[in-house]
């Protein structure tokens, strides 16, 4: 319990920095995978919008030739429903995805310049 409470502690320190500080950090694009949207092996090749607090997964960026490229995600959308599943933040992302597997094909709708748009995805395995 003890570690639980140091790594909590220093978690709370960090977040409290960078709250308080004059300027944001700047997204620095990487060559590996993306963090988010996986599950099962699957990745959906999109990482998350820090900046937008919204009730959705806002996309940041699409991994090129990623699922979400290939059915037509673009940074800016708004994620609101995974097959059957509402979309509230990441990890409702994530519980979402792991429900199928690679080649299956998917109903993702999303909120793009005020619309609602559905789109289908075909998973992919993680690279």
């Amino acid at each position: 319990v003890e570690g639980m409470l140091r790594v909590t502690d220093f978690a709370a320190d960090i977040l409290d920095s960078l709250d308080d500080a004059a300027t944001r950090p700047t997204f620095q694009q990487t060559s590996g995978p993306p963090r988010f949207g996986r599950g099962r092996g699957l990745s959906l090749g999109v990482t998350l919008d820090m900046d937008r607090r919204s009730e959705g997964f806002v996309v940041a960026n699409v991994q090129p030739g990623s699922s979400a490229e290939q059915g037509g995600i673009q940074a800016g959308d708004m994620i609101v429903q995974f097959g059957e599943d509402k979309i509230a933040d990441r990890s409702s992302l994530m519980q979402a995805v792991r429900k199928y597997k690679a080649g299956d094909e998917v109903s993702v709708m999303v909120q793009r310049s005020g619309a609602e748009v559905t789109l289908k995805i075909k998973l992919q395995e993680s690279p």
